[in-house]
């Protein structure tokens, strides 16, 4: 779940506050149709980081995409996606 002042990072794109997080979230699920099967996960006090290999309708698919978040009161804060 996401904060409220949440803040997203992907595809060169920033993403603020929940009610665009949550479009960015149904767009991209409608988009690329996307599984993620995790690989990796580390924490970091409030900071973690998932390793995922991730297919759906991309080009490039399978795909591996680390999602770096920060959790702050049990909501993520702060959401980057990388390669």
């Amino acid at each position: 779940m996401f904060s409220e002042t949440g803040v997203v990072f992907d595809e060169g794109k920033t993403h603020k506050g929940k009610p665009e997080i949550q479009q960015w979230v149904d767009e991209a699920n409608k988009k690329y149709m996307t599984v993620m099967k995790p690989l990796e996960y580390t924490e970091n006090g409030t900071t973690s980081i998932l390793s995922a290999e991730c297919s759906g309708t991309f080009p490039g698919s399978p795909i591996v995409l680390k999602f770096h978040f920060d959790i702050v009161g049990g909501l993520i804060q702060h959401l980057k996606v990388t390669e």
